[in-house]
């Protein structure tokens, strides 16, 4: 089972700012022989953002050692249609960018970092999102679930409760 890291696990296992379920949770899932932990090039723009140079190192370490997915662009450009650009504008060429559909959905629920990290997760294949992000992530999820049902019916995204539950680990 590919289960990709949100930066906020990463991030809070530094910190060691998560309540004793959810770290007895990443334990037994850390110890599952069938989960293969993943995470993006994304994860690791927002890690180069941090100020403090030391906990920036710490979680670039972090990050070396994951297995990392393969960064799928959540756009691409479109050919220059008819009506598609002002006449005159786009003689040689032209067009327009068009985000993926399922990036597009997951751009409606969440904020454009999440929706960018869940996309990655999608598109790679994982069966399961695992974040901490309760305000921006999960409240989301559980008010959209017939949209991400459409998008990512065959991935799984919760806390690491949620997904030692469903695992039954």
């Amino acid at each position: 089972m590919k289960v990709y890291l949100d930066t906020c696990v990463l991030s809070r296992l530094l910190d060691m700012n998560m309540s004793n379920e959810n770290l007895d949770a990443l334990d037994r899932i850390s110890c599952c022989k069938d989960i293969r932990p993943v995470t993006s090039q994304k994860t690791l723009e927002e890690f180069q953002a941090t100020t403090d140079p030391k906990r920036m190192k710490t979680l670039k370490i972090l990050y070396t050692f994951i297995e990392k997915v393969q960064h799928n662009k959540v756009s691409h450009e479109g050919p220059a249609t008819f009506g598609s650009v002002l006449w005159g504008t786009a003689p040689f060429g032209g067009g327009m960018t068009i985000e993926n559909k399922e990036f597009k959905i997951l751009n409606e629920i969440f904020e454009k970092d999440d929706a960018i990290q869940i996309y990655q997760a999608l598109s790679n294949g994982c069966d399961y999102f695992l974040t901490l992000d309760e305000k921006t992530i999960l409240r989301r999820v559980k008010n959209n679930i017939s949209k991400l049902n459409m998008v990512a019916p065959q991935m799984g995204i919760g806390n690491p409760i949620d997904l030692t539950d469903k695992l039954g680990i």
